[in-house]
């Protein structure tokens, strides 16, 4: 039985149904459903925060709903579907009524869950040119020259292999950060070398303004996982739509890994994809749609924004090891892909060390706030991927 009919199983057997989890993963469930027909009852979290609800529908603590007569759909991460199933167990809750949708969103079982080994996303140039309407490219840009319009934009190899001699062996490397990471023309070279010195190699991308030929050879990289950005309707990413496109997104959604699993792990768009990239992913993938503030980067009322949480807090993709962080162009460090203001910078891979500038000041600032210090100021506390923890 696929996912969606376990969900209108569960909704035959239950006085109600409800998503567990208001992030990134239980409203893209949302979604899915919503394109599916099926109304769920509300969202719930282990702590209530969120008074406003979301995509109108409540947002309750699991303490109000739990003795009702539910099913539960986990929308939730690999490491807090762990914590809210051993929750749930305490709870006495009948597994019969959980659905586990963390499977589904996530078909690869790589990204997205709390991990000890670390994560460099890597932005292999200052300033996009597909330049998403709710990206805030701006703010980067500004902030990036703010002292030095002459700083490096575009990452040199030398810049990169020095970085990476920096960064320790079992360290996932994700080309994706603040912009097409394939528009810096090396990025194919960087990803080979980094897969040659034995790292894992993820990639996330539009595959815009490359040949096919460039795109057939990034199929063929024994990468792991891999996201596709895909164009959309209301022309909110600049991808150009021609019949080059097409052929490429034709190509990438039917390619597969040597392993004979999907090139492609998930697909998403700003808004709804266009036409004929939805009719060429039509039962094939989900493409998800979630827009955020980027912890209160950009201010639109059409963007998911995170009201301020308080007490301890953690990161839904790394815990409260903070080990996803951004390498930019220069060699510098930044805490995450959500840090488009540059509030926190780490440090440099091209001078340090991964492990000393994890022990640096900024770092120990940044854990003693999240850890409750809310004298500290710290982004985290208005990211749509932060959590509470009790």
């Amino acid at each position: 039985m696929d996912f969606i009919e376990k969900v209108k199983e569960l909704k035959r057997s239950c006085k109600a149904v409800y998503i567990y989890g208001a992030g990134l993963y239980g409203q893209n469930i949302c979604k899915i459903l919503k394109r599916a027909d099926i109304a769920v009852d509300g969202f719930v979290v282990t702590e209530c925060q969120d008074a406003n609800g979301l995509f109108g529908l409540p947002v309750l603590g699991i303490g109000e709903v739990i003795c009702e007569d539910i099913g539960l759909i986990l929308g939730l991460n690999r490491h807090n579907t762990a914590t809210v199933s051993e929750l749930l167990r305490q709870y006495h809750f009948d597994p019969e009524k959980i659905i586990y949708g963390d499977a589904y969103i996530d078909k690869g079982g790589i990204r997205g869950g709390y991990d000890e080994i670390p994560t460099i996303e890597i932005t292999t140039k200052i300033g996009c040119r597909i330049n998403c309407k709710y990206c805030p490219q701006k703010t980067l840009l500004d902030r990036y020259y703010e002292k030095d319009k002459n700083r490096n934009s575009l990452m040199t190899l030398e810049t990169f292999e020095g970085c990476i001699d920096h960064i320790p062996r079992e360290a996932t490397i994700l080309f994706s950060g603040m912009v097409e990471p394939l528009h810096n023309p090396l990025c194919i070279d960087m990803m080979k070398m980094a897969l040659e010195r034995g790292h894992k190699v993820d990639l996330y991308s539009t595959f815009s303004e490359i040949s096919f030929q460039e795109t057939e050879e990034i199929s063929k990289l024994p990468l792991g996982f891999v996201g596709l950005h895909v164009a959309d309707k209301r022309r909110f990413a600049n991808i150009v739509t021609d019949e080059a496109y097409y052929e490429k997104i034709n190509y990438l959604v039917n390619a597969k890994k040597e392993d004979g699993t999907p090139f492609i792990n998930v697909c998403n768009a700003q808004t709804e994809a266009d036409d004929r990239t939805a009719a060429i992913c039509e039962g094939k993938y989900e493409i998800l749609t979630t827009m955020l503030d980027r912890a209160g980067n950009l201010k639109d009322e059409n963007l998911y924004s995170r009201q301020t949480l308080h007490g301890k807090i953690s990161c839904s993709l790394c815990g409260q090891k903070l080990n996803h962080n951004i390498l930019l162009p220069d060699g510098t460090l930044l805490l995450c892909c959500m840090d488009y203001g540059m509030q926190h910078v780490l440090g440099n891979l091209l001078e340090q060390s991964y492990e000393e500038i994890m022990e640096q000041e900024e770092m120990r600032r940044i854990r003693a706030g999240i850890e409750g210090d809310e004298k500290i100021t710290v982004l985290c506390r208005k990211c749509s991927c932060a959590n509470t923890v009790e």
